[in-house]
């Protein structure tokens, strides 16, 4: 693969240097599967405040700007800081959680709030917060620093499928195959990475945690601005919901804990009424969100 990094001012700059390597890290199980392709490819991480990240399958070439990679580093790091303080152990029930009186997580939810905004914002990364580092400093920073790693290497997945399955460069987004497209490159994806019969057991909670932070970034793009998508993908929180129950069994309680807390989180901040009653697992809370949000997608698209 050659790789082409832009200079940058960005504090996302060292991680860049490691993107290259999140497609074999996230399942290095199949790192043979993947020589094949390594000579079709040219990733550039491009200095731009947009959102970027999408690959033209004929030339192989992966766009990446280094605004993505900040944003998904500060929600890999504001979602770990509110399941590690609020929501480790809690089953949610439509209970109101306090996001301001711990100073560290309040800290982080300002982070979060940045993430979300800022690919439409172009905002510089915001001063006196945590920001990605060579050698993180806490175990905080570590985990954040570990699920970005693991979440970009599900989304550079998705792009690497593209060329895998062949797919070409869309000239009329109006195309009703593009969604077909598009779920079909999510569902190569997530069997890459979590397919139970290949990912050693010991790794599977890593890595549904990691593929998460990237689905709930996503899914939360969409509950911040009204806008699911539905036309050139599959709408943003069945792609959580599919990718993952794709592998993962209800019993996956950690994982699936990890999701309903961050749907919680986000539907909490979009004043988005959650599922009231206490479910039988993480699995049922998780399955009731969608379900929520997908009531709210139909008023958002009447609206």
């Amino acid at each position: 693969m050659q790789v082409k990094l832009s200079s940058t001012d960005s504090p996302a700059e060292r991680l860049a240097e490691l993107l290259p390597g999140t497609l074999e890290l996230i399942a290095p199980e199949k790192v043979d599967e993947l020589t094949q392709y390594f000579a079709e490819l040219t990733l550039e991480v491009v200095d731009d405040r947009r959102w970027l990240w999408n690959i033209e399958p004929t030339s192989g070439l992966i766009t990446v700007s280094y605004r993505a990679i900040e944003i998904l580093w500060a929600v890999s790091y504001a979602y770990w800081i509110f399941y590690a303080k609020v929501a480790n152990a809690v089953r949610p029930r439509g209970q109101e959680t306090s996001l301001r009186e711990d100073p560290e997580l309040a800290a982080a939810m300002d982070l979060l709030e940045w993430a979300i905004s800022a690919a439409l914002s172009g905002k510089p990364w915001p001063s006196q917060t945590s920001s990605p580092a060579a050698n993180p400093s806490t175990s905080l920073e570590f985990a954040a620093q570990q699920l970005c790693l693991g979440g970009r290497g599900l989304l550079k997945h998705h792009e690497l499928a593209h060329k895998r399955l062949q797919h070409t460069k869309p000239t009329n987004r109006d195309a009703s195959w593009i969604l077909d497209a598009e779920k079909d490159a999510d569902n190569a994806a997530s069997d890459w990475i979590l397919d139970r019969s290949t990912c050693p057991a010991e790794n599977l909670i890593f890595r549904g945690i990691s593929a998460s932070v990237a689905l709930l970034m996503i899914t939360a793009f969409s509950i911040h601005r009204g806008n699911c998508d539905g036309l050139t993908h599959p709408r943003t929180f069945d792609r959580l919901f599919n990718s993952l129950s794709r592998h993962l069994e209800p019993e996956d309680d950690e994982i699936w804990g990890f999701v309903g807390s961050i749907l919680f989180l986000h539907m909490q901040v979009m004043e988005i009424q959650p599922p009231m009653k206490e479910y039988d697992s993480h699995y049922e809370f998780v399955d009731a969100c969608v379900e929520k949000l997908a009531q709210e997608a139909e008023r958002w698209n009447s609206a």
